[in-house]
């Protein structure tokens, strides 16, 4: 019984953190210059990790890109436990909602 409680108040402190973290990595609203942005998400074994690039017209000829925004949230994914799939869930959908906007 302890052990279910103590389980729900970390999976909800955690997500509280996670929810903190994403909106602290992201409260800068991105500037384009010219070009097209690209992002991509991946989960890991450590959490979800987030870049996105600005590539312009002679990103193919020089391979020169801008980094707009490279973030990251550890949720320990690995462990593979009820509240660390469940940060890692919200994780992705902050994220992708940071992505998408």
């Amino acid at each position: 019984m302890h052990l279910t409680i103590s389980r729900r108040i970390a999976a909800s402190l955690l997500l509280v953190i996670i929810y903190i973290n994403v909106g602290a990595q992201n409260s800068s609203k991105i500037s384009l210059k010219t070009g097209q942005l690209y992002s991509g998400i991946e989960v890991g074994s450590k959490g979800v990790k987030m870049s996105i690039l600005e590539m312009s017209k002679e990103t193919q000829k020089t391979g020169n890109y801008t980094v707009i925004k490279d973030t990251s949230v550890n949720t320990d994914f690995i462990s593979f436990t009820e509240p660390t799939f469940t940060a890692t869930l919200n994780a992705l959908t902050g994220l992708y909602r940071v992505a998408t906007d």
